[in-house]
This record gives C-alpha cells, structure tokens and sequence, in this order.
C-alpha cells in the first residue's frame, strides 16, 4: 500500500499496488506529478522480488537527478552522504588532503635530499565540511572542527534554519564517534532525518521522499 502525502500532512491518498512493477516520476510512470520540477521524468520504481525463497519488495531510484531521500532515525556519514533536515538539504564532505598536500622535496647543500614538514597546520588534511545544497547552489558551508553540532531553527544551533517551518528548534545532531566517523540521528523531530540512497527494501514500512512529494509504503 503507497499513501501520497500533501504539504506536510499526516495522512494522504491511498493507492494499492496489485502488480509487480509500479513507477513513480514526473512524465512516466504509474503514478505522475507533472508539476514537480526536482522530480525526473521517471524517477522510483517499486518492485517485487523472491529472493531465497523470500517475497520482498524494493523501491529504487532510477538514476534520477534529484535522488531519493529514505526517512532513517539515525546514519552514518560517508563522504558525498545526502541528508534532508526540514526543508533544508546538506552535504557531508568526508575530510581531503588540504591544498599542496604533499611533503616538499629540497636538497641541502651536501646534495642530500630532506623531508620539509608541513608548514600552515598540524594535519595535512582539510576537516570535514557541511554543505547546504539550495537548487543548483552552493549554500553556507560548515568545517566540522568540533564533535558535535545540531542543526535547528535555535539560535543555539551552529547550523540554522530560523525561518523554516519544518525545522524544530534541535532538529538533528550531528556527532563524530570516538573512532572517527561522523554520524548524524535527529532529535524525536516530527518531520525526521532523511538520507539520499540508491534502493531500500521495505520491512515493514518505509517513507521516502522524491522531488517535493513524500511517500509511505508498507507491507499489510
């Protein structure tokens, strides 16, 4: 069963998937929104699958330009990691070699050859970043220098969004673990954390997001 959300509501169309293969998109499909610009002319497919003797069902995204945002409590964040915050969208940017990131090579007067170490910082690497994606924009960027940071409409927050309907005031907290890895998990919100992927399988129920349209499917 696939529920169409309209503006934020809670509840929406009803529509009961009695084939194998259902597409959603712009101009093709089963189901169309001719009016949803981020949304490509066939964007998801939801199929069924048996699979070792198991029934599943899958939705997928078809390579679109804008991709598919799954609604997840919590995610880890690799480099080029996608996240939905409220109305906002973000990019992770895993940490780089900072600029001339490699060791200089120079001859002292014996002819020998010495290492000179870095001189600008203690890392030869750029700290990881938050990007806010506005269209085909690049938005205010984030070096992600601490452990933690919370995005919210909160003058508190160091990543806000004061003017954004969908965002509460300590939406998702973004974290670096012990070990390295950055995270991020939102904060009981009621609109939720979402993270771009390629295909989820749904058990029992999943909500996902394409263009400006948000979705549920489950299982009944």
């Amino acid at each position: 069963m696939l529920i169409v959300f309209d503006d934020g509501r809670m509840e929406g169309e009803i529509i009961r998937i009695r084939g194998p293969r259902f597409v959603i998109g712009r101009s093709e499909g089963d189901l169309t929104f001719p009016l949803d610009g981020r949304m490509s002319g066939r964007h998801v497919e939801i199929t069924h699958q048996f699979v070792g003797g198991m029934h599943r069902w899958v939705v997928t995204d078809l390579q679109s330009t804008h991709g598919m945002f799954v609604r997840v409590s919590k995610t880890a964040m690799a480099d080029g990691a996608e996240i939905l915050v409220g109305g906002g969208r973000y990019r992770f940017d895993a940490p780089q070699p900072a600029a001339g990131g490699t060791a200089d090579f120079d001859a002292d007067d014996s002819g020998r050859g010495s290492t000179r170490g870095w001189d600008d910082a203690p890392s030869p690497f750029r700290p990881p970043a938050l990007t806010e994606q506005i269209g085909g924009e690049i938005g205010n960027r984030t070096l992600l220098v601490k452990d933690e940071y919370w995005i919210g409409s909160d003058s508190s927050c160091a990543i806000q969004r004061p003017d954004d309907p969908f965002c509460e005031l300590r939406h998702v907290r973004l974290f670096r673990k012990p070990q390295g890895s950055w995270h991020a998990e939102h904060n009981k919100s009621l609109n939720g954390l979402w993270t771009r992927m390629t295909q989820i399988t749904v058990d029992p129920m999943v909500h996902f997001q394409i263009g400006e349209q948000r979705f549920q499917i489950k299982l009944p």
